[in-house]
This record gives structure tokens, sequence and C-alpha cells, in this order.
């Protein structure tokens, strides 16, 4: 059902009119407003003026033509998508537009805007008639305590709270977090959560941040960025354009609009003290939290020169990445390479290769890790040594041309020189040919490296089409455009064959409109001829393009709206200019 407010202007043969698809609306959904001038085709796009309690959005123009008993008249409407933010009556102001220095006026029209659920008692009511938008959706930023210790590990807890709202793409949040290191976002959790009496759908995002300096500082304000999915009335939709068959034709007629929505939470000021002086160890390295140290060393036994494999593991509820391994007390007895340091789940492993030096060697020494627990609020020291090692000397016989070991076996270190630690090399080898089958040599090896290199090279390739359609939308939509194209050529090819005109012009325009809206990255509504020639002027392509574009749009026009038979031979020259301008945009539009 439609409600129309009409005002008739002092020309007979010009009126303007203010149209809404319904006047009680569900928050969440959104309703059609639509302006529409009989008898001039010269006016612009209005520019609705800010209502509160509604948000709108500009959709596109529609022109149509009627001729009744010879009687010729001409309608441009503006099509506007309008939200609303809040629960209860609103009302649409009167609307202006000055035509050939004459003005003309809607009436104001009352909207109702409800809840979810209409069948409440007053009191209930009365109270529903303060929500908004706002109170249907919102995120809050949670922190366990506001007082925490330099470096101290601190879970933050970003949750988004939907109430009877449709939403898809929820994006990770973001906040400002100035004298913080923030974590990585654990895996979203889901679930419901009653607040105030109402059920609210939550999405939780978790994550650590860590303070690195001292003072009163502020975390946040969270940005929260989704799209949230607007209902429309039932009479929009496919049903007027039931015989396409095709994604496109039912997100574009569907009753469902999808609006980007970004929210914003409160900041938090937390208190961030410096760690105690009093009791810290002497080998304390920065470390806040609350951890498990562990080490070994193997082997026990070995002769002098041998590797031993030191390992340290720690683990806990802090900030791993910051964590310093601790250092042993070397003595000179060891010589030690650089350590391998790694990550295995929550905890954080090294391993470092060290050599004794001398059979003098009983044990490995005590290695001490400390770190200040802020649940105990003191520092603590986990000690784990000295490891008994047996070290053997190198026996009689044993003379191997080791770098390090003099005539006797004893083990000696000095400064490597650049070119001396490698032995035995020779400087000149002489002659050097190939013995027994050379695999590179046979043709075959390399037929099947080649192979093997365009099989790599070919997957890689569709690797990344495919991943690119999956994040790049414009690429996406510019890659679907001549597919989804040439069907509706090929749909309207058919309705040609058969005489059916109205469906023939009608499939011409939708698959040209569906073009353009893909291969310019365009609303679909919003394709009109301005926006079509200023998008294809800034790329350099000839108007006589546009001219094309708008001749094919007028001739379905005509068609559709206006019952002006056509023959056969205008079809046909429809239908190839239509395909000339899908070519043209094809090749000019990488």
């Amino acid at each position: 059902m439609v409600f129309s407010l009409v005002t008739t202007g002092w020309a007979e043969d010009i009126s303007f009119e203010a149209t809404v698809d319904r006047k009680s609306v569900q928050l969440g959904s959104f309703f059609q407003l639509t302006l529409t001038i009989k008898g001039d085709q010269s006016v612009a796009p209005l520019e609705l003026p800010e209502i509160d309690g509604l948000q709108s959005q500009y959709i596109g123009p529609s022109t149509r033509v009627s001729i009744i008993n010879g009687q010729y008249s001409s309608f441009r409407s503006f099509l506007y998508h309008i939200y609303p933010t809040r629960v209860g009556k609103i009302k649409i102001p009167s609307l202006a537009v000055t035509i050939k220095g004459n003005e003309y006026q809607t009436q104001p029209t009352d909207i109702e805007v409800f809840s979810e659920n209409t069948n409440v008692p007053i009191d209930q009511a009365q109270s529903q008639q303060k929500i908004s938008l706002k109170d249907r959706i919102f995120v809050i930023m949670g922190i366990p305590k506001d007082t925490y210790y330099v470096n101290e590990q601190i879970p933050v807890s970003i949750r988004l709270f939907v109430n009877n709202l449709n939403i898809k793409n929820i994006q990770y949040p973001e906040f400002e977090h100035t004298g913080f290191t923030v974590g990585e976002f654990d895996k979203p959790k889901r679930y419901k959560q009653v607040v105030g009496g109402v059920k609210y759908d939550v999405v939780e995002f978790t994550l650590p941040v860590y303070p690195t300096r001292e003072g009163t500082l502020p975390l946040g304000p969270t940005r929260q960025v989704c799209e949230i999915v607007f209902k429309g009335s039932e009479d929009q939709g496919r049903s007027r354009f039931g015989f396409f068959d095709d994604d496109f034709f039912d997100s574009f007629f569907g009753n469902y609009d999808v609006r980007s929505l970004t929210l914003e939470s409160s900041e938090v000021t937390l208190n961030i003290r410096p760690l105690p002086q009093e009791g810290q160890p002497d080998n304390f390295d920065g470390a806040v939290g609350t951890y498990d140290f562990d080490m070994n060393i193997n082997p026990k036994e070995v002769n002098v020169g041998d590797p031993l494999t030191l390992r340290m593991r720690i683990s806990g509820d802090g900030n791993l990445k910051a964590v310093q391994f601790p250092s042993f007390d070397n003595q000179g007895l060891f010589k030690t390479y650089d350590p391998q340091i790694k990550e295995e789940g929550s905890a954080k492993v090294l391993e470092q290769v060290v050599i004794p030096k001398t059979a003098d060697i009983q044990e490995f020494p005590l290695v001490r890790f400390s770190f200040f627990d802020p649940k105990e609020n003191q520092y603590l020291t986990i000690s784990k040594g000295p490891f008994l090692l047996k070290v053997n000397s190198l026996g009689k016989g044993e003379d191997l041309k080791v770098i390090g070991l003099d005539k006797e076996g004893q083990v000696f270190y000095k400064e490597e020189e650049l070119g001396k630690d490698i032995v035995f090399i020779k400087e000149l080898p002489g002659h050097l040919q190939s013995q027994g089958f050379v695999l590179a040599k046979n043709i075959l090896f390399w037929v099947m490296i080649a192979l093997l290199f365009f099989i790599w090279s070919s997957l890689w390739i569709i690797h990344g089409i495919v991943h690119k359609i999956k994040t790049d939308q414009v690429y996406a939509r510019k890659l679907r455009a001549p597919r989804y194209a040439r069907k509706g050529l090929t749909q309207a090819k058919g309705f040609a064959l058969k005489g059916d005109q109205v469906r023939f012009y009608d499939t011409i325009f939708k698959t040209l409109q569906s073009y353009l809206s893909d291969k310019l990255h365009m609303q679909a509504g919003a394709v009109t001829i301005e926006k079509v020639r200023e998008n294809i002027q800034q790329r350099g392509i000839e108007e006589n393009v546009v001219d094309n574009i708008k001749d094919v749009f007028s001739s379905c026009e005509m068609v559709r709206y206006a019952s002006i038979r056509s023959d056969e031979k205008k079809m046909n020259a429809v239908f190839e200019l239509t395909g000339e301008i899908i070519d043209i945009l094809e090749s000019r539009i990488k």
C-alpha cells in the first residue's frame, strides 16, 4: 500500500508528489520515500533535510512516460531509503521544489516507528518510546580492574551487543593504545546475554595489552565497524522482475538494504604503577607476570669438544615477547653458539649448543630466572641446576684432526683467522669429470622439470586470482561484469526471437544497468546518465559512449513505460549497440 500526499502547483501540467511505501515501520527496517515531479524533467535530485530520528540515502532517479488517449505525460522520480534510528512518531516535514519560478510543496508525513514487540503492557510501551538504534546495537570495552604495573598483562574484552538486528561483515575492533603494546586477538566468541531484561546476541573479542610506561593512561575508545541489514516492505522485491534468475537482481530488487555502521565505545582510564625497587633481584630483566621456568642439558656424558644441547622453556600469562632468557656463568669453560629461540603455543623455548673445553668440568652451572608476579605482588626466582656432567678426555689414538686440539689431545682455543679454519683444501684439483649416469644430461629430466614448473606456475596464478576475487570487491565486480552481461544478452536474444518486446527491452535495460554498476563500481541505484558520464570522463573515454548508453536506456523506457511498439530492425539495432558499448568499456577499463 502506498500513502501519498500531493500539492498541485500554479501550472496545471506540473505537480510535485511525495509518497512512502508504508507509514508504520519496525526499528531495524527501512522504508522508501519517492519524490515525483510530473511535467518537468530538468529538476536535479533534492537533498533531504536532517530529520531527528531518521537517516536517508539517495538511491537514484527513475523516469517514465505515459500516453493515454493521445495525452502525453512525463514523470521524473527520486528514490530515497529512509532508516529510522529510534522508536516513536517521527514527522517528515514539508518538502519544496522550485520549477520555472513557481514553488511546489508536499504536506508533512507522519511515520510510526515501533520496536519488535508491539503487544506489551502500557507502562512498558511508554518506556519503549525511548528506544533508539543505539540501544539495539552497541559496543563496550571491558577491563577487570583499573590499576596495573608496567608491562603487566591487561586482558581486554570488547563486546558487540546486538538485539533483534541482522548484521554481517563484522570487522575486528580498533582502539587507541598510546603507551601500550598490543597482542593478538583470540578467536571471537559468540553467546547470548540478558542485560536489563533484554536478550542480546554478543560477539566478544579478547586480546592482551601491556603498558609500557607508568602514569594515568587512557585506553580506547574502541571503534567497531559492521554492516547492518535493514528490511524493507514486503512489496519491494524481486517479484516486480520475476523472470530474472540472477543474484544481482535478487540483491538489487530484494527487500533488504545494507549499510555500513561504525560503533564507538567510551575510553577507559588506567592507573599504571612502576615496579617496586624493594626486593628486586640482581638478575631481574623486566619479566612481569606469572611464569614457569624449566631447563635441561643433554647428553650428560660427552668427550671434550663434543656438543651439548642446552634447552630452556618459559611459559606463563605475561608478555612472552618481551621476556629475556637468563644467562649462565660460563667461567671460560664452555664454547657457546648463538641460541635459537622460538615459540611453542603459550611458551617460549631456547635451544643453544655449548661445547666443553676441558675434562675438568664436573657440572653445568646453576641458572636463575627472576620475575615480578603482580598477583603475589612480589619478585620470585626459579632456579635450575647445577647439572652433573661427565666430560671425558681424548684417549690415546684419538688424535683427530679437529681444530682446537694439540698433539697431547688437550683442547686449546685461539682466535680463528679468516680462511684458516678449514683444512685439507685442494687449491689445484686438476681436471674434473663426471662418473656414471648424469641425470642433468637426460632431456626427459628437463621436460619433466619444465612441466612441473608450468603446473606450479598455473596453480600459483589460479590461487592468486581466487584470493583476489575473495578480498578485492572492486576486482571481483569488474570480473563478473562481462559474464553477467553475456548472460543477460543471451536472455534478451531469446526474448527477441520469441517477439516478446517488453521482456527484451526490460532485459537489455537491466543487463546494461547491472554491467555499468559492476564495471564502474557504483551502487546499482546510482547508475544514472549523469554519474555514468562523470565516471567515464574521468577514465578518458569518448563522450559518444555515454550518448550510446543514453540512447539504449531511452529506447528501453519508451517500450517499457510508454507502450510504444518496436519492430525487429529496431530491436536488433538496440541489441548490437548494447554489445558495442560493453565491448568498448571492456577494452578501455581494466
